[in-house]
């Protein structure tokens, strides 16, 4: 009688064997809506989407670069008070006015050029109905 008990698997595990096979197939129909994201990306973009996530991983990549050399320098200043990483970093925070003009500007310029990209986009929408 112990022996047909060890063979028939427990409620637990019949629930728990339910329960994976439906989480398996849960994440293959998000691998597919994944997928089909993707498709959908690549379609848009077509291949400005590979120079679009170059692009971005130049630009993280640089700032990352940029950001090691900042706390190299400062270490360095904190060193070696009025050498030459003080100077430059004292240079780099002179020129926050300038920094806030440019992207100021910057600003000023994406908002237009979002503004003319909206009043196209109005536009076909108007004349297709």
């Amino acid at each position: 009688d112990d022996d047909d008990e060890d063979k028939k698997p427990s409620s637990f595990m019949r629930h728990a064997s339910f329960d994976t096979s439906k989480s398996h197939d849960k994440k293959e129909e998000n691998a597919s809506k994944d997928i089909l994201h993707l498709e959908k990306l690549t379609a848009i973009f077509g291949q400005n989407f590979v120079f679009t996530i170059t692009s971005l991983a130049v630009v993280v990549t640089w700032s990352a670069v940029c950001v090691h050399f900042a706390e190299i320098a400062r270490d360095v200043a904190m060193e070696n008070p009025d050498g030459t990483a003080d100077r430059w970093l004292d240079y780099i925070e002179s020129t926050n006015t300038a920094l806030s003009v440019l992207g100021t500007l910057f600003t000023f310029s994406l908002v237009f050029r979002f503004n003319a990209c909206y009043e196209r986009w109005w536009e076909g929408r108007i004349f297709w109905g």
